[in-house]
């Protein structure tokens, strides 16, 4: 069962294992992203953030769309996190059939504009959200699952 898609530059750590997870009761945490893990020491410290009693996973994002069927029939509580929005860009040019995704950490960079306190976006950032959310997609910003749903188009 796919409960959540997510957002989130740092990836697995306490806001995700423990916010998202004492809400959602996670099992598996998805990580996709074909650049990733290209160094073995990436995979095992994104392992070493995850509690043992969650299975975690790696795909490309090939392997996660054309798993999505799957994972949503499986009975096996399941997230998935994106390290940046050229993943989620090519989950969307693949089709990927998850029509909510939640932005739940992209933070400062040189150049981008604070929208939330956790949430900064350039100009061409923005621009490509606004192509998904056309796509048909809904987007939305939530750090912590207690805290309220802002819907993107809201705020770009």
């Amino acid at each position: 069962m796919l409960q959540l898609v997510r957002i989130d530059d740092r990836l697995v750590h306490g806001q995700v294992v423990v916010g998202w997870g004492n809400t959602l009761k996670f099992e598996r945490i998805i990580v996709c992203d074909s650049d990733l893990g290209q160094e073995e020491w990436e995979i095992e410290l994104i392992k070493s953030a995850c509690p043992t009693e969650i299975e975690i996973l790696f795909m490309t994002e090939e392997q996660l769309v054309s798993n999505t069927a799957n994972l949503a029939a499986d009975p096996v509580k399941t997230i998935v996190l994106i390290g940046n929005l050229a993943v989620l860009g090519k989950l969307v040019s693949l089709q990927f059939p998850q029509y909510e995704i939640n932005i739940g950490g992209i933070h400062y960079e040189a150049g981008r504009e604070q929208l939330l306190s956790y949430l900064y976006l350039n100009n061409a950032e923005k621009e490509k959200l606004k192509s998904i959310l056309n796509k048909g997609y809904y987007l939305f910003a939530q750090d912590l699952p207690n805290n309220k749903k802002i819907e993107l188009n809201d705020l770009i």
